[in-house]
């Protein structure tokens, strides 16, 4: 109830300044593809924001009650980390990927954003499968990918999709140069985990391949 109080305060604040941030990772796949929010542990809130309104986001996330702490031994690179007096915090982002090597940008994917009613304010959250590919682009550089987190979030993903484009998971991992990484994880998921029904044998792995 804390999180989903917090988060819902933050999104109201960057509406009300009409910022178009789109929320990803954690939260997302907790409230719309696991059986219950609880089981998908999360520890901060991931957004995006265009680069052009980064200056307002965190104008916004003050006024939601978030500060930022320019000695956060927690930051990451390439954003900008705000903490909340509950110890809860907000992680804003201008690129999909914190290893500048994965060049993703937000704009490619517009047109496939979903928007949601989550925590009491309608959101923009990635398409299925721009979140495949970014689930399994972030564990792929993580230090922390052994936790499997990312194979629950991925398989339920495929799980809560029936139509889920392939062609756009392999275009999209191309373009982000992830076609190695994404295709050893693809891999472990049939593998490991025996999707069956998910149809990811018969075409996911077939499909992304890495280039020459």
């Amino acid at each position: 109830d804390t999180v989903r109080r917090l988060t819902g305060g933050l999104l109201a604040a960057f509406a009300d300044r009409g910022i178009e941030a789109t929320l990803l990772r954690g939260l997302v796949l907790a409230e719309t593809v696991y059986p219950e929010p609880f089981r998908r542990h999360t520890h901060d809130i991931d957004v995006y924001v265009p680069p052009a309104d980064l200056g307002r986001a965190i104008e916004a996330a003050h006024v939601a009650g978030f500060a930022e702490r320019v000695d956060d031994p927690d930051r990451l690179p390439g954003g900008v980390r705000l903490v909340h007096p509950s110890g809860f915090p907000v992680e804003l982002h201008t690129s999909l990927f914190l290893d500048p090597f994965y060049p993703a940008v937000l704009e490619g994917m517009s047109g496939r954003l979903r928007h949601e009613q989550l925590f009491g304010t309608r959101t923009s959250v990635l398409g299925t499968a721009d979140q495949l590919v970014h689930v399994c682009g972030n564990a792929a550089h993580s230090p922390v990918r052994g936790s499997l987190r990312w194979a629950a979030d991925a398989w339920l993903l495929i799980d809560s999709d029936p139509a889920l484009d392939w062609n756009v998971v392999t275009l999209h991992a191309e373009f982000a140069q992830l076609a190695l990484p994404l295709s050893v994880m693809l891999r472990y998921l049939t593998d490991e985990l025996q999707p069956g029904e998910l149809g990811l044998a018969q075409v996911g792995v077939r499909q992304v391949r890495p280039r020459d």
